[in-house]
């Protein structure tokens, strides 16, 4: 199966470089996952730590400090909101390196809006992303938008005239079905 590349991705590289944390958020299948095994292929990324696996708990549990401090950067942690301590114990670690781009953690539930009795430990330390289905630029491999080329130079004119829309993929016919993709 191939996997399509997704829009977000150069953007999160590019917060990496001068944020230290970026959370990644969205709902489940969305491909969170995913995208972040596309990115760990490239050179520079260390592996995928998953919160999923009951021994990374385990291991995380009896020393999150130590844990965090031995993770190579960046760093992506995934099914991170299954630890609700992650994120005081990734703004200590944070706060001790004081470098840009060490982790990524990503998750279904909002990550750590409550931990620190309600407020956030990671505000002026992490950006948050929403990672959404697939959308149908994402669909199409295309680079540019629906926004982009319904009110840039390849805006395609519609007459309502018109018998039948021949090009499925044209903006107009996105528009008119309602731009969702193909279930």
């Amino acid at each position: 199966m191939k996997l399509l590349p997704r829009l977000l991705a150069p953007l999160l590289e590019s917060l990496l470089q001068s944020t230290s944390v970026v959370i990644l958020e969205g709902g489940r299948a969305n491909g969170k996952s995913t995208l972040c095994d596309e990115l760990i292929r490239r050179p520079g990324w260390s592996p995928r730590v998953d919160f999923s696996d009951q021994s990374t708990q385990e291991t995380f549990r009896l020393d999150p400090l130590r844990f965090l401090r031995n993770l190579p950067s960046p760093c992506f942690i995934d099914e991170a909101q299954l630890e609700p301590t992650i994120t005081v114990a990734v703004k200590r670690v944070v706060d001790e390196r004081r470098v840009p781009g060490q982790f990524v953690l990503t998750g279904s539930a909002r990550l750590g809006r409550d931990a620190l009795g309600g407020s956030d430990p990671l505000a002026g330390r992490a950006v948050r992303l929403r990672l959404m289905s697939l959308t149908q630029s994402e669909l199409q491999q295309q680079t540019n938008g629906f926004i982009d080329r319904a009110f840039g130079s390849g805006w395609i004119h519609w007459r309502p005239s018109q018998p039948r829309i021949a090009n499925h993929g044209s903006v107009v016919c996105r528009e008119l079905t309602g731009c969702f993709p193909v279930i």
